[in-house]
């Protein structure tokens, strides 16, 4: 779908529920986003919004699940409520805002713990926030903003080492695969403990959501000091056989190897904490699933069943 140049207001509900609709990047014209507008768009990866948008509408990009990447302008002066609610796969926000304004912590925040001192949930955000240089202080201090974790001055960039992209950013120190370079063509994955990056070497900390999904790679050997695998990053990779995982390993997102069917074992190192759900789902030649002696959240059960200890 292409939205041609001039138009400046997306009214509420104008692209709703198009669950399969591929949007091109939004006009420069634009100026306002209404509530709903793309709500339930499951396609684009990420959302680079146009110098010249005003105001983001309740719920505008809510449900999306595959986006990934949001890049607000600096021009914006107000998002409202739930604008980018319920998007497991967020892993990126970049914001050019030099002042930003107040927003609801449930713009980016999902409900985490019940806060018995305020009687009310507390908000967190799992994607990472990259501002403009000297902006970080009023950002932590900034209502709606504090909901995230990680938050980064200085432009996020990308690198190309060895057939794979990354992206890494001067301020955090750490780099994350985002997907490889020829990526039809990817057969084999070996993925460094760093990247040398201008004189710098920057380690590698986690793989980035759908970064390898669907592609016909048949093995992947991850270096040591890896802590993240994100959601669906190696989903429906049918040829992937043979799977290395590092003992740094912490968190092993949902859907993480979703449908690798010729995977035949696994052994989850004993660093992992976390396993979401349906990581290893439709892996039917899935025969070992082992875990690594040490390893305080996870036991075998069998040949092929891992549990949560007590």
């Amino acid at each position: 779908v292409t939205i041609s140049d001039g138009v400046q207001t997306i009214g509420n509900g104008a692209f709703q529920e198009c669950y399969s609709a591929y949007f091109e990047q939004l006009p420069s014209s634009l100026r306002t986003i209404g509530d709903n507008a793309f709500r339930w768009c499951q396609t684009n990866t990420q959302r680079i919004l146009p110098e010249g948008l005003l105001s983001i509408g309740k719920w505008a990009f809510s449900g999306c699940y595959y986006m990934q990447k949001v890049v607000l302008p600096s021009t914006l002066t107000s998002i409202d409520e739930y604008a980018f609610r319920d998007n497991s796969n967020l892993a990126t926000v970049i914001s050019h805002i030099s002042h930003p304004f107040a927003i609801n912590k449930n713009v980016f925040g999902r409900e985490s713990t019940w806060n018995e001192e305020t009687q009310r949930y507390d908000y967190t955000c799992a994607a990472d926030l990259y501002v403009p240089e000297g902006t970080i202080d009023q950002y932590k201090s900034t209502e709606g903003w504090t909901v995230f974790s990680n938050i980064y001055e200085g432009e996020l960039k990308e690198f190309t080492y060895l057939d794979l992209v990354y992206t890494y950013n001067t301020s955090s120190k750490v780099a994350t695969v985002v997907k490889g370079e020829n990526y039809n063509e990817l057969k084999i994955v070996s993925i460094p403990s760093t990247i040398p990056v201008e004189g710098t070497e920057y380690p590698v900390k986690a793989i980035a959501g759908r970064a390898f999904s669907s592609t016909p790679i048949t093995s992947v050997e991850i270096a040591d000091g890896l802590e993240t695998i994100g959601q669906e990053a190696f989903s429906n990779c049918e040829q992937l056989s043979r799977l290395s995982l590092p003992s740094t390993l912490i968190t092993i997102e949902s859907s993480a190897f979703n449908n690798c069917r010729r995977l035949a074992g696994i052994t989850i190192p004993a660093s992992v904490k976390t396993i979401g759900s349906n990581a290893l789902s439709g892996c039917y030649n899935l025969e070992t699933i082992e875990v690594a002696d040490g390893n305080e959240a996870y036991e075998s059960l069998g040949s092929n069943v891992i549990i949560e200890r007590d």
